[in-house]
Parts: structure tokens; C-alpha cells; sequence
């Protein structure tokens, strides 16, 4: 038997955990994830490894001011990267990471 998305949310919210959002992603956006369940769980992601990998000051920080921005709102918001943090993901953007997340949290 195949559950429906709503069922899959519904047996998510009863267990409490947080939730990584690339789990999310295949069923939803952002958005509808933080509408969803934003106020019931902890949602874990927002960023992408590859991202991180790549070393981009600018996209890092544009990915981190958008997961902050739809996602932050709910205060049950831990920012990582969705995939995860591999032990060769270089440091320059492990920085950038940081210093977007404080600029985007005041």
C-alpha cells in the first residue's frame, strides 16, 4: 500500500523529529514545507553541499538569504546542508556559510 503525502506528513508530525529538507523536497517546495509543518517540527537543510563545494561567496550567501527568508520565520529552522557535509567540502566555503548566516540573522 502506497501512502499519500498527506499521510507521510501526518506520521512525520506524530513522530516529532526534525526533518531534513531534501527528504521534503521530493514531495515539496520550501515553502509548502514550512507551511505545513514549520510550526510542528524542526526543519533541518536549506543549503546544498555542491554549493559549498563550489566556493561561490555570492551563491552561498544568496542560498543561505533564501532558506533564511522562507524558512527562518519559523524559528524551528537549523541550517545545513541538505545532502551533507562531506569531510572534503573546502573551508573557504564552510566560511562563507557562516558569515552569510550571521549577516542573514542580523
Amino acid at each position: 500500500m502506497s501512502l499519500t503525502n498527506r499521510e507521510r506528513f501526518s506520521a512525520l508530525v506524530e513522530h516529532k523529529s526534525p526533518v531534513v529538507l531534501s527528504w521534503l523536497m521530493a514531495f515539496f517546495n520550501e515553502r509548502v514545507a514550512r507551511s505545513l509543518l514549520g510550526e510542528k517540527m524542526t526543519l533541518v537543510g536549506g543549503i546544498n553541499a555542491l554549493t559549498l563545494a563550489s566556493g561561490s561567496r555570492e551563491h552561498i550567501r544568496e542560498e543561505v538569504r533564501r532558506a533564511v527568508d522562507i524558512l527562518g520565520q519559523t524559528r524551528r529552522f537549523i541550517l545545513h546542508p541538505v545532502d551533507s557535509l562531506f569531510p572534503d567540502t573546502p573551508w573557504p566555503g564552510l566560511e562563507a556559510l557562516i558569515e552569510a548566516w550571521r549577516e542573514a540573522w542580523g
